[in-house]
């Protein structure tokens, strides 16, 4: 990967390092199981997305990093959150893709919803954060049919949304308002334990990726 060719397609400037963050897909997911855990019921008084992304913008500023946004063609990122980023990269197929864009180099971090582009994040060793609602204490009837594996994932101090020295899960609320600078480096031998637990390989395996 050409981390030249990658600058010119962010049009990021030379020395200037990017934070990726993944938007909430919510039209893709108006109907998914965990779509009612964030930012809307029953969950109230969750940051919203805006006050996420917005966080991540002055986390941005505060590090000289360029905010880029990499949305999909079925969940184009909405025109406040586009105003927010330096760069909204697509899915055309001559736009880099998340995994490119996270072994450029480049890349100074990650911030997903439940993505398991935190896997792509801990083969760059890319630092990367998800943003999880916790489970309610009560389920509503209208979502007692849908499963909520994730929610306990995140719970979980070594799954592969929250490992430490690797990743780390918060909810909405504490990234949106936490003072914390986030700038995190990821342990190298946390890593190679995470990539044997959840790739079945090491680093040296995976350089071909």
């Amino acid at each position: 990967i050409d981390p030249a060719e990658v600058r010119r397609t962010l049009a990021v400037p030379d020395g200037q390092r990017f934070l990726l963050y993944l938007p909430f897909p919510a039209q893709t997911l108006k109907w998914a199981w965990w779509t009612h855990g964030v930012y809307t019921q029953p969950w109230p008084g969750l940051a919203t997305e805006r006050a996420v992304a917005r966080r991540v913008r002055q986390w941005c500023d505060a590090h000289g990093l360029a905010m880029i946004v990499k949305d999909r063609r079925k969940a184009p990122a909405p025109p406040w959150l586009a105003e927010l980023a330096n760069r909204v990269i697509g899915d055309e197929p001559w736009e880099p893709t998340v995994l490119r864009l996270l072994l450029s180099g480049q890349a100074a971090g990650l911030v997903h919803h439940l993505s398991t582009a935190c896997v792509h994040a801990a083969v760059a060793g890319v630092w990367a954060h998800c943003i999880a609602p916790q489970p309610p204490s009560r389920i509503p009837p209208y979502t007692r049919r849908l499963t909520m594996p994730d929610f306990a994932a995140t719970e979980i101090s070594t799954s592969y949304y929250n490992w430490p020295g690797v990743s780390r899960a918060r909810t909405p609320q504490e990234f949106a308002h936490s003072r914390a600078t986030w700038q995190y480096e990821v342990d190298p031998d946390s890593r190679q334990e995470y990539l044997k637990r959840f790739t079945g390989g090491e680093t040296s395996e995976l350089s071909h990726i």
